[in-house]
């Protein structure tokens, strides 16, 4: 039966505790809004056909990487910043120096021409020096122009919503250092990385408001919480790193009347307590074992009708099983989540790969199709 609702109120009924028409999908970002070179790719064309017509698209305005160079939150006057571009047939590099009032930093990165992801092979925090180097530099986190966003908002319409992205503080930290460098500090030097999460918070708050202030919403999507999840750091520990620096943030965008959509690959179990403790609106990908360690069904059961669960089907089976295993799936996390918890059916990740293997293209196609027909 045709829905009375259109994609945009179905997901605003979820996000308001109101009961919706049908159980959502979203391509997590497989479609012309999120990422628009897809829509220069001919390999996702008949993909985004049916995500225009089926998707409950969350619009990502500007992927914010959290690395320096590629976030406006990391920001500075352009006298402390030099970059050089270079591009050849594979890939395109690229080298960054931040010039800070204790010396210069360095920071190197890759973005291959087959595979839509940055890959950071030198960091801008390579040891304590540069840490302090780090915390004495004047960041100032520029808004991007709202024209831009206005104009997403209008061609998006009414198959979905905008979302904005951001790092939580440990994401901005963590991608700005060796991981087995910010592993260590809570061991060897736990005063400093609190001293850099207090700064990352800081920049957040204030990039975040100033987003809010210019109309940027209603979603936001923060990432980052899964570099320091147990088994990686202790209970406690992602309390102290992660709950502390995240409450703050879900706070204001909750004050401006926005929405969170919370985003933690690996095992929950033993947050699900802090992340009901957050109030977080949305959660993704809710990973089932063994990427997860917990069932979609008992997810559902703990964290109750508060958080609406996105996921959870593995990209590795959009990207390599049958139309018919993915059809199974998506009906056995319709069936196993019920009435127990609001759910939208998405993959766990996008592919970003050129071509889209002929696989992947059919199975997202599938997960869309077989969403609508159970859901």
């Amino acid at each position: 039966m045709p829905s009375m609702m259109s994609r945009k109120d179905i997901l605003l009924s979820l996000l308001n505790k109101r009961p919706a028409e049908r159980v959502p999908v979203t391509t997590y970002g497989v479609d012309r809004f999120s990422h628009p070179w897809m829509a220069q790719e001919p390999s996702y064309s008949e993909v985004l056909v049916h995500s225009d017509r089926l998707d409950y698209i969350f619009a990502i305005h500007r992927s914010y990487y959290a690395s320096f160079g590629f976030t406006d939150i990391l920001s500075v006057d352009e006298t402390r910043f030099e970059k050089k571009v270079t591009t050849d047939e594979e890939e395109t590099s690229f080298e960054f120096t931040l010039h800070t009032p204790k010396g210069p930093l360095s920071a190197r990165a890759k973005e291959r021409k087959n595979l839509r992801t940055v890959w950071r092979y030198e960091y801008l925090m390579k040891d304590g020096k540069d840490i302090d180097a780090f915390l004495a530099t004047p960041f100032r986190p520029r808004i991007p122009p709202e024209e831009e966003f206005d104009q997403l908002v209008k061609e998006l319409g009414e198959k979905g919503l905008p979302e904005i992205e951001l790092p939580n503080a440990v994401c901005l930290v963590v991608e700005n250092m060796p991981y087995k460098d910010f592993m260590m500090l809570p061991l060897t030097d736990a005063t400093r990385l609190e001293r850099l999460l207090d700064k990352a918070s800081s920049l957040l708050l204030e990039w975040t408001e100033g987003m809010l202030k210019k109309g940027f919403g209603p979603v936001y999507r923060i990432f980052g919480a899964e570099y320091a999840i147990p088994p990686y750091m202790s209970p406690d520990m992602f309390k102290r790193f992660v709950v502390k620096y995240d409450r703050p943030l879900i706070n204001l965008i909750h004050r401006k009347g926005c929405y969170v959509r919370y985003h933690c690959h690996g095992p929950l179990r033993r947050i699900l307590p802090d992340l009901l403790s957050l109030e977080i609106d949305m959660l993704d990908p809710c990973e089932g074992p063994p990427n997860g360690d917990i069932s979609l069904k008992e997810v559902a059961r703990i964290l109750g009708k508060d958080v609406i669960l996105i996921g959870n089907i593995q990209l590795d089976d959009i990207e390599r099983a049958s139309v018919q295993r993915i059809d199974r799936l998506v009906k056995e996390a319709i069936d196993e989540v019920g009435d127990k918890a609001p759910l939208i059916i998405a993959p766990t990740a996008h592919p970003m790969e050129i071509p889209l293997s002929a696989t992947a293209a059919r199975n997202i196609v599938q997960l869309l199709q077989s969403a609508w027909e159970y859901g």
